[in-house]
């Protein structure tokens, strides 16, 4: 998943009207997509790259654009979530899977080794679309939310289908790219296991039924 940084779009549009621009100028000035542009003010989430072009148009440090970047400045950069989870939880709806990795800065997607093409074509799939709406789900609108977590159930039902699970949880903890230090980043964790996996527990809480998880760290 291409990781998008919460940036001050106030600030960026601001900018960019002391300079009477127009957003196509901000575009063309700064070497990116007129669409990309209007997102970026609309949502205030953009890609790094697309961070550090705007900062080069306007002249000035790319962490001046992100809105945690003032935090870190004053030394008040958070650590990982005390007591971060060590176990994987098991996704069984679309809406599980997308409370993950919709709108997460970074993602790390593993899988059990695969045995033939129709595997690869099936989680290797499966994996991409996951990540390219992950990747817009701050964009979307609330029809297509309910749409696409209507999807992939049907999708992790037909993984499940020809043995295949997948688990998740999600993170948040300081990342450092390049010379930026985001705090807070959060970060989803997705692993596509074999239903016959060792890696897999079941965890009894009390006075309920066992829920599967994966025993797999997420660090």
């Amino acid at each position: 998943m291409g990781a998008r940084f919460e940036t001050d779009a106030a600030k960026i549009k601001r900018l960019r009207i002391e300079r009477t621009w127009t957003q196509e100028h901000l575009a063309e000035a700064a070497d990116i997509g007129y669409r990309t542009v209007q997102r970026i003010e609309a949502s205030g989430k953009a890609a790094m790259e697309s961070i550090r072009a705007l900062a080069n148009a306007f002249g000035i440090d790319s962490c001046e654009l992100l809105r945690p970047a003032a935090e870190a400045a004053k030394g008040t950069l958070p650590k990982s979530e005390a007591g971060a989870p060590h176990f994987l939880v098991r996704m069984n709806s679309g809406a599980d899977l997308f409370a993950i990795v919709g709108g997460a800065h970074f993602s790390s997607a593993e899988n059990e080794e695969l045995k033939n093409e129709a595997e690869v074509e099936l989680v290797g799939g499966f994996l991409q679309e996951m990540d390219d709406w992950g990747d817009m789900w701050s964009e979307l609108e609330p029809g297509e939310r309910v749409r696409q977590n209507f999807e992939f159930t049907r999708k992790l039902k037909g993984l499940e289908e020809t043995g295949f699970v997948v688990f998740g949880t999600r993170e948040r903890k300081a990342v450092k790219v390049a010379d930026d230090v985001i705090p807070d980043s959060r970060i989803a964790i997705i692993r596509v296991l074999r239903s016959n996996s060792p890696a897999i527990v079941r965890l009894s809480p009390e006075g309920g039924p066992p829920d599967d998880s994966a025993n797999a760290s997420p660090g």
